[in-house]
């Protein structure tokens, strides 16, 4: 038996799949873009709020530059920018109404001990415009 027969029968075929896939991929690079089109960037999502705790280095009218932890970092500070000096305190000098910041550390034997308490009146405490 002539094995040419059986080569002729899937050589039309597989030549044109061939020719096909060719013809496909050049049609891609002819109709592709120049370059790339630019993706903007994704929006970070607002965080909560960031505390920072360090020394300060300097002050000026629009800012204050500390040191921290994590290295140098600037504040910008405006005319609605709230200050606050903390003064030691008692009991009586606690109302209700009054705003209270509790700092604690773990315990064995409770589950957090009261290390500080920041007691704020009403009228120093504003929510921030959501």
């Amino acid at each position: 038996m002539n094995p040419l027969p059986s080569r002729r029968r899937w050589f039309w075929p597989a030549a044109g799949a061939l020719l096909f896939g060719a013809t496909a991929v050049a049609a891609g690079y002819a109709t592709a873009p120049a370059s790339r089109p630019r993706v903007p960037p994704v929006p970070v999502s607002a965080a909560g709020p960031v505390l920072v705790h360090g020394t300060i280095q300097a002050r000026d009218s629009s800012g204050l530059r500390l040191t921290t932890a994590a290295g140098p970092r600037g504040l910008k500070v405006t005319a609605a920018t709230a200050f606050e000096r903390l003064e030691p305190a008692t009991l009586d000098d606690i109302h209700p109404g009054d705003w209270l910041n509790v700092g604690a550390a773990p315990n064995k034997q409770t589950l957090f001990a009261i290390t500080g308490l920041v007691v704020m009146s009403p009228d120093v405490v504003r929510e921030e415009p959501r």
